[in-house]
């Protein structure tokens, strides 16, 4: 493994590792889990449910929304509006509304056994949206979400990024989160981490109380907000990203020390932003 293994895109590692890249099929992998899940089309038996891209190697989705119906009457309106009304060959799935905490860890992996993880906490607003990633320094995985890992990518070495519900994995890739800003103050670390994986040398846990914040705004927004939030570079870390991913524009990230987030939150809030 290189160094630049850690941050490749999903469609890069998707062609590199040949071997694992069913685990980029959300489907099968909820299906693993004996999640109650399957193909939109095919009637759910529980509400609220949500529904996701089978596989979605272009877009990063961690900061996406999603989309949820409550009852089958939601359900069957969007069959009609966006399946057989324009002859669309659907393929999105759905699963039942998993509750609990939400996280997205970074992992490195050694034979399938998990040797270092760096993980966030996904504080989602009213909404359901994503408001801000707090790192958790020091998590520590249970032994069944290690278990399951171990089962997904057995034999396998090198990086992993999963997103999960307390115990339930709902999305995994073999390169790390590209929202990868706490790796930039490690670059000597990350540097290392090759050798360290080669010779079994353990590796550090960061420590750091940082949280990420993203800037958004709807498509229909036209106010250009980057001069503006510049000004604010003077006294906070922000990383512009000028993404757009379905209706939403992805402006910047905040990164910042925890005890700022009020600070920042204001700022978004003032600026009408999410």
């Amino acid at each position: 493994m290189k160094k630049s293994d850690l941050f490749i895109s999903s469609i890069d590692a998707y062609k590199k590792y040949n071997n694992f890249n069913h685990l980029y099929n959300r489907l099968d992998i909820l299906k693993d889990q004996e999640v109650n899940c399957n193909p939109v089309g095919i009637m759910p038996s529980e509400y609220p449910i949500i529904i996701k891209p089978i596989i979605n190697l272009v877009n990063n989705d961690y900061d996406m929304i999603e989309t949820k119906m409550s009852n089958e009457t939601e359900y069957l309106a969007y069959l009609k509006e966006y399946v057989y009304k324009n002859n669309n060959m659907c393929s999105n799935f759905w699963y039942p509304e998993i509750k609990g905490n939400r996280y997205i860890s970074n992992l490195l992996l050694k034979n399938g056994n998990v040797v270092f993880n760096d993980t966030f906490l996904i504080h989602n607003n009213e909404d359901n949206i994503p408001s801000f990633y707090k790192h958790v320094y020091g998590f520590i995985l249970t032994e069944y979400l290690s278990e399951t890992i171990s089962i997904l990518l057995n034999n396998y070495t090198g990086p992993v990024c999963i997103q999960f519900i307390d115990d339930t994995i709902i999305d995994c890739r073999l390169s790390w989160w590209e929202e990868n800003h706490i790796f930039k103050k490690y670059c000597d670390f990350v540097s290392c981490i090759p050798v360290f994986l080669e010779h079994n040398k353990p590796l550090n846990i960061l420590s750091d109380d940082i949280v990420y914040i993203p800037f958004r705004k709807n498509i229909e927004d036209a106010k250009d907000y980057i001069s503006e939030l510049r000004r604010f570079s003077f006294d906070y870390t922000i990383v512009f990203k000028n993404k757009i991913h379905n209706s939403i524009h992805h402006i910047c990230m905040f990164v910042v020390n925890w005890e700022r987030l009020n600070d920042v939150l204001a700022i978004r809030g003032k600026l009408g932003l999410f």
